[in-house]
């Protein structure tokens, strides 16, 4: 298989979207598709290099899988070694912690599938772990191991299958992304069954190439098809967002443009010849080193930041991973890619030391919890109690003060409760509602206290695990022994952006003074669900608090160095949108006399310079979120306004 210079162009595409992505530019709100633009590279050049050494007779799986380690393990390994003292020193112990199980789940070939079950994608606090994008080399690791057997059986069994055979499974796996990006949205984003499809896509081409001779088109069909793919691809770039369904059809934009200019790249036309400029081709060559150091340098960098850099700090990461990028490729991955003194065996073997070297570093920093001992063993009186409010869930349930499972509703255990203690208060939401059943648990002594709470539930997008139906249901079957009802949400997912789409964590942190409205469709969906369990019981829409999206990790050593013990934040134009949302709230809930409206804003009465930490405590665990010392003061007001309305 000969070079072609325009993939290296396209490669660097690719990589300039998804750093310019992560380093927050607004306008580069799609760029993570530049993700989807390599795996539909890596296929077609997979399967084309696959196929031409099978047409003659000289395909190895040994030679195949010793490039593949030469090709990604050196320079993953040398950016994991180099991120681990600057970790070690900015991280507190649970985020270094977090880390450490990131380099063994990468030394094994699965990040995604430890990302999968610890975190979303596009989570507030994804921007803050140094190894997250190694999510998409554990996806092409395992396409690596499994499809090439697949694609060497398939044509010596069945050759003339091989393209159906590779259609009907990437259709199989389109399909799949489709039916489960917006009910298992985490599972979707991250494992390979659901982006099996978009190698395909490449690998699809690459058969075609194959078998059949593809005369050069005309150079007006050309270049309007080049055209066409590069306008498709800054389509996705530059409208998709963190509100996009992905991987799904919508990724059909992206992978179709891909495809045009790998088709027809090699001919001569204006986007081909931008694509093979010096530039391109290399930003493309060092595509794969900048990739591996773009994450850690931000993530690191925004751990030491209370709020989002600013410009001037972005253009200087970007400008740094740009130059260690390249210093690694020059230096690191090339050498050692073009070095061929070791045998395959040591290959082999020295792959399986490093990771086993990293696997068993990780699993030691796990164990010590990220070194919590050491970090906490020089702290003072005062730095004990500030590192003592920053747990947060840290309120031990009782036989009837408990969180029901959204998997069994245990009615037997609400009946046994009921006879003791008499009508139960029922808390309903996703994470904000656990944190106000936290604080309920705190400052309260009521007996019966029952939180039906999960993270990311909302009746507006009834996931299948969140089992709204079963509520209904268990609420409908004991209405006469539920006193109260409070439902708690987060604010920010009730506001719509200037395109109209659903408000992200990074709504005012990365967009000042953004065109906003509020999501009236999600607050009537809210309140005909509300209204469905019944008139029986009172039911409370407590209002959203504020919410500061500040970095909670920075918080936390700043409370611990008492540097300043009260904080200067200019916090009116965020405070303002939640009271326009608080606003809006009240007056849709004035129409339906079976709800009541309390304002979590007028029960909190947030203070910036007080609300956020003193040299004492800290009061947020995240961006959005409480910790314990923060359940226990703002429990206490909450509470203390619902008395004073006598809903209590």
């Amino acid at each position: 298989m000969h070079y072609r210079k325009e993939i290296d162009g396209l490669r660097a595409v690719a990589v300039m979207t998804v750093m310019l992505y992560h380093a927050g530019i607004a306008a580069f709100s799609g760029g993570y598709v530049g993700v989807d633009i390599f795996f539909v590279i890596s296929g077609f050049l997979i399967f084309r290099l696959i196929l031409d050494e099978l047409s003659l007779g000289i395909f190895s799986f040994s030679n195949f899988y010793q490039r593949r380690i030469k090709r990604i393990l050196p320079a993953l390994f040398l950016v994991i070694f180099c991120t681990i003292v600057p970790a070690y020193l900015i991280l507190i112990p649970e985020d270094f912690a977090e880390f450490s199980r990131s380099i063994i789940a990468t030394s094994l070939f699965i990040p995604n599938v430890l990302f999968w079950r610890e975190t979303g994608y596009f989570n507030s606090d994804v921007d803050l772990k140094p190894l997250l994008h190694t999510w998409s080399l554990g996806v092409e690791e395992q396409f690596y191991i499994i499809f090439p057997i697949v694609l060497f059986f398939i044509y010596k069994l069945a050759r003339n299958y091989l393209i159906p055979f590779f259609v009907i499974l990437a259709f199989i796996s389109l399909l799949l992304a489709e039916h489960f990006v917006l009910n298992k949205p985490a599972a979707t984003f991250y494992l390979l069954p659901t982006r099996i499809w978009e190698f395909l896509c490449g690998g699809l081409l690459a058969m075609i190439f194959n078998k059949y001779r593809i005369p050069p088109s005309n150079k007006i069909v050309a270049e309007v098809a080049m055209i066409l793919g590069m306008i498709l691809i800054g389509f996705a770039v530059l409208t998709f967002d963190r509100s996009t369904p992905v991987p799904s059809v919508y990724l059909l934009v992206p992978i179709l443009g891909t495809m045009l200019l790998l088709v027809f790249g090699e001919q001569e036309t204006m986007v081909g010849s931008l694509l093979r400029s010096r530039v391109f081709v290399f930003l493309g060559l060092t595509s794969y080193s900048t990739y591996l150091w773009h994450q850690p340098i931000f993530a690191l960098v925004r751990q030491e930041s209370l709020n989002a850099p600013g410009l001037l700090v972005i253009t200087f990461c970007i400008a740094t991973t740009l130059l260690i990028g390249f210093l690694s490729w020059r230096y690191f991955e090339v050498p050692i890619r073009r070095y061929k003194l070791v045998s395959k065996s040591k290959v082999f073997i020295l792959g399986l030391c490093v990771s086993l070297l990293f696997i068993s570093f990780g699993t030691l920093v796990h164990i010590k919890n990220g070194f919590e001992t050491h970090y906490t063993a020089k702290f003072d009186l005062r730095q004990q109690k500030v590192w003592k409010s920053f747990a947060s869930d840290s309120y031990t349930e009782s036989e009837c003060r408990y969180r029901l499972s959204t998997e069994n509703l245990n009615y037997e255990r609400f009946e046994s409760c009921q006879q003791k203690y008499g009508a139960a208060i029922v808390i309903l939401g996703g994470s904000h509602g656990m944190d106000f059943f936290n604080a309920f648990l705190a400052n309260s002594q009521s007996p019966f206290v029952v939180g039906f709470v999960k993270g990311g539930c909302r009746p507006y997008n009834p996931l299948e695990e969140c089992n709204f139906r079963g509520f209904q249901s268990f609420i409908s079957a004991n209405a006469i022994h539920v006193q109260n009802i409070f439902y708690v949400q987060t604010g920010l997912e009730l506001l719509l952006d200037k395109h109209n789409k659903p408000a992200l964590p990074d709504f005012y942190t990365k967009n000042k003074k953004q065109i906003y409205s509020i999501n009236i469709d999600r607050i009537d969906l809210t309140i005909n669900y509300l209204k469905s369990l019944g008139e029986e019981q009172k039911i409370v829409w407590l209002g959203p608090r504020f919410e500061p999206w500040l970095n909670a990790n920075k918080m936390l050593k700043q409370a611990l160095d008492c540097a300043d013990s009260t904080p200067k934040f200019e916090l009116n134009e965020e405070m303002a949108i939640y009271s326009q949302i608080d606003q809006t709230l009240a007056q849709q809930l004035q129409k339906h006399k079976s709800l009541t409206y309390v304002s979590g804003l007028d029960a909190l009465k947030f203070d910036a310079s007080k609300d956020l930490y003193t040299c004492n405590e800290i009061f947020w665990s995240d961006g959005d979120h409480w910790s314990s010392a923060g359940e226990i003061e703002f429990g206490r007001r909450i509470i203390g306004s619902l008395i004073d309305k006598q809903i209590l």
